[in-house]
């Protein structure tokens, strides 16, 4: 009893732990919005309010709770616009908004940036909830000692802890994910209906657990299977509680289709957009599983889940118990691994919705070993203990971009002609300083150049080039991409390579970035070998760096910003011959 109450306790201590995590910090950008999914997110979601009549709540076209419409401001027929995530989470903002505002108004005084961090708030808040449901379901498959291990996992995981820091779906997700197989693994099928449905309401990639949720269901007498009646209510709540989170779906089903379809054509690569062509000649599952071991879990915690679910599969093969608590979190695994795990798009998030049931099956594991337990634990856990604490006090300095806009505005003269990147965000932000408000487009001449185009018209891009006095990268989603396509981009390849060894007249002026970093110890995502360039000249490299990390994983939140001075003046042509003559 004494062992037991212990492990309560501690249970409840890593669930404290994993929300001062992800509590603090959330105006982690100074509030300007630097995480475009996010930006979007809240967009729609601050253009929806309840309707003036009731009547229009059924009238799609003109409902203001609609998210496939902007709301028309003469109260007709709402404009069309794309939005290919679940809608309960937004119903939770507009839930949520009218209880937090009172208390942040006097601090925030924009509706906006309110909104902001309620969304973040929600966010935070369902991940914490993870971490106790982690704990719950390890203790329901295997005891107390293994709940606590699997919720400190799950509390420590940075990609848990980012990913509570947006206002996106991905951590409402998650949690209904690791609800419903929560009740899948106590066996109460209506339940586990109720939260799948749920989690298709926060974004349609839920829909494979329709198929751990039919297993549940299916009962064994006689020496003979056979699928449970209780399927249908199981099945029939499922669609009921999509159904009222998600009502525009089915009333605009058309557009909802569209939007699904466009999605699930992206993520396999049938569509040729720019911020995904990242992954051209990525491995299929590696580039996820070296993302958790680099980044997103650490190489311990990574290894240890994977080896705690090839345990948990070889135990229920020697079981052949469809019945077992653990099937369906097994099943949920390896569909995953097999749909998310080979398409085209790898965004590492995608698989956050698996990491709940991985931390389980590693903790049931390291908990069989015996003798080897204890040790094994603390090898996994102290490291992973340390990168969370070194990725939280990254928050705590200024994002990269307010930096850099800080920078450009105290130290570039207005009418300065600055080269920003299309296709990225250009810098500088739009600041306020002592209550007076700085523009960008106001004191300065921004050139936006698109390097996707430069193989078209070489000459025009370089000719923008040449013109300026400054560029300024923003990130590397340029950079990082173009360089590894050079058969399909030969120009921009060279260019990139000629403007970081200075070839092209422009030295390398000053770096800004924040990094996790470990006793003083910054841990580098290294941005320049991938895409086969050099660092530029001046810019010191000397950190502890850890490999490359997804363009998702850094630019939102700690992104390094380049600034190059135009010192040499090249005409055009000059540095037309010098890229034309390498690509």
């Amino acid at each position: 009893m004494r062992t037991e109450r212990r492990a309560q306790v501690a249970l409840l201590a890593v669930v404290v732990v994993a929300a001062g995590l992800r509590f603090s910090h959330l105006a982690w950008d100074g509030l300007h919005h630097t995480h475009p999914d996010e930006r979007y997110v809240l967009f729609v979601a601050s253009s929806m309010r309840l309707p003036d009549r009731a009547a229009d709540l059924l009238r799609p076209a003109r409902s203001t709770l609609n998210p496939f419409r902007a709301p028309s401001p003469g109260g007709g027929v709402g404009a069309i616009r794309p939005y290919s995530y679940g809608h309960l989470p937004l119903y939770a903002m507009l839930a949520a908004r009218p209880l937090a505002s009172p208390l942040l108004r006097a601090a925030y005084p924009l509706p906006f940036d309110r909104l902001t961090l309620v969304g973040r708030g929600l966010s935070a808040l369902y991940d914490t909830l993870t971490v106790l449901l982690v704990g719950l379901l390890a203790r329901r498959l295997y005891d107390s000692r293994a709940a606590w291990l699997a919720a400190a996992f799950a509390a420590l995981a940075v990609l848990h802890i980012q990913q509570s820091h947006f206002a996106t779906v991905d951590t409402a997700l998650t949690l209904f994910v690791t609800l419903a197989l929560y009740f899948m693994a106590r066996g109460n099928g209506l339940l586990a209906g109720l939260c799948a449905g749920l989690a298709l309401g926060s974004k349609v990639s839920a829909l494979p657990l329709l198929l751990p949720l039919a297993i549940v269901h299916i009962e064994h007498g006689g020496g003979e299977r056979r699928v449970s009646r209780r399927l249908w209510f199981a099945l029939a709540i499922a669609g009921l509680a999509f159904a009222l989170t998600n009502p525009y779906a089915l009333l605009e089903l058309p557009l909802f289709a569209r939007d699904i379809a466009t999605q699930a054509a992206l993520v396999r690569g049938r569509l040729d957009v720019a911020f995904v062509r990242q992954y051209a000649g990525t491995f299929p599952l590696w580039y996820f599983v070296a993302q958790q071991g680099r980044w997103g879990l650490g190489w311990p915690l990574m290894m240890a889940c994977y080896a705690g679910l090839g345990w948990a599969t070889w135990s229920a093969y020697t079981w052949r118990d469809l019945s077992a608590p653990a099937v369906p979190l097994l099943l949920w695994s390896w569909l995953t691994l097999l749909i998310v795990g080979t398409q085209f798009v790898k965004f590492p998030r995608y698989l956050l919705p698996l990491t709940p049931v991985l931390f389980v099956f590693a903790a049931g594991w390291l908990n069989r070993l015996g003798r080897l337990r204890a040790p094994l634990a603390a090898l996994v856990l102290l490291p992973t203990a340390l990168n969370a604490l070194a990725f939280w006090q990254m928050y705590a300095q200024p994002h990269p971009w307010l930096a850099a806009s800080e920078w450009i505005y105290d130290h570039l003269p207005p009418g300065t002609v600055l080269a920003v990147e299309r296709g990225d965000d250009a810098l500088p932000l739009d600041l306020n300083a002592d209550g007076e408000p700085l523009r960008a487009a106001l004191s300065y001449d921004q050139r936006p150049l698109d390097p996707y185009t430069a193989d078209q018209d070489l000459t025009a891009f370089l000719a923008d080039l040449a013109a300026s006095d400054y560029l300024v990268l923003a990130s590397n989603r340029l950079y990082g991409t173009l360089p590894r396509l050079e058969g399909r981009y030969p120009l921009a390849a060279s260019m990139y390579r000629h403007l970081f060894a200075g070839d092209l007249g422009f030295e390398f002026e000053r770096a800004f970035s924040r990094y996790p970093a470990l006793f003083g110890l910054p841990l580098v995502d290294d941005t320049f070998t991938r895409p086969g360039l050099t660092p530029p000249p001046g810019l010191d490299v000397s950190a502890w760096h850890l490999g490359y990390a997804d363009e998702s994983f850094t630019v939102y939140d700690h992104p390094l910003v380049l600034v190059f001075r135009n010192q040499a003046h090249l005409s055009a042509a000059e540095m037309q011959a010098i890229v034309v003559a390498d690509g």
